[in-house]
């Protein structure tokens, strides 16, 4: 009688179960926008914004966003964020800072090379990736794509940045 009851909670359990985990959604993933944090004659800043939405009534941990970034169609940067998590019903806002310093950049693309020598003061990104996202086990793997253009220093805009570092190391400058 005992294995009976053992038997049919067990079966109980396991209906719930599967009938909770007919209800799992995959989760959405949205490249909301990007801001220009730094720029400077060496490197540029950008925060990348992705949202990782969680439908789900049950929250998911060890969420992982891998991406890459290209520049003209080049890969530049090919990384894995650190793993955080989505509650359940809601959605977590995650930014990805990506530095690129010019040198690296320039170095790995000639057709970055002809495109700022055209005279253009912005440069076409592409970022690509995924985010991996495991509820209750079932790993779901939802890709994101995002396109813009990055702006590249300006003379101008270089000139007033070796003011300021000359500024801070108190060396007078006058025209």
């Amino acid at each position: 009688m005992k294995k009976l009851l053992f038997v049919s909670l067990f079966m109980l359990l396991m209906s719930l179960f599967l009938v909770s985990c007919d209800d799992i959604k995959a989760p959405v993933i949205n490249v909301t926008g990007h801001k220009v944090r730094e720029i400077t004659i060496k490197k540029i800043v950008v925060d990348f914004f992705v949202d990782v939405e969680n439908p789900n009534h049950v929250g998911a941990d060890n969420v992982y966003l891998e991406y890459a970034l290209d520049i003209k169609g080049q890969e530049i940067i090919d990384m894995k964020s650190i793993p955080f998590s989505v509650p359940a019903n809601s959605t977590k806002k995650n930014v990805i800072p990506v530095e690129l310093r010019y040198d690296d950049v320039f170095k790995s693309t000639s057709k970055l090379i002809d495109h700022v020598s055209a005279g253009n003061n912005t440069v076409p990104y592409g970022l690509s990736g995924a985010a991996v996202v495991n509820i209750l086990g079932f790993d779901y793997r939802i890709p994101f794509e995002a396109e813009g253009e990055l702006p590249l220093p300006e003379t101008d805009e270089i000139s007033n940045i070796i003011l300021r570092q000359l500024e801070k190391i108190n060396i007078p400058v006058s025209f």
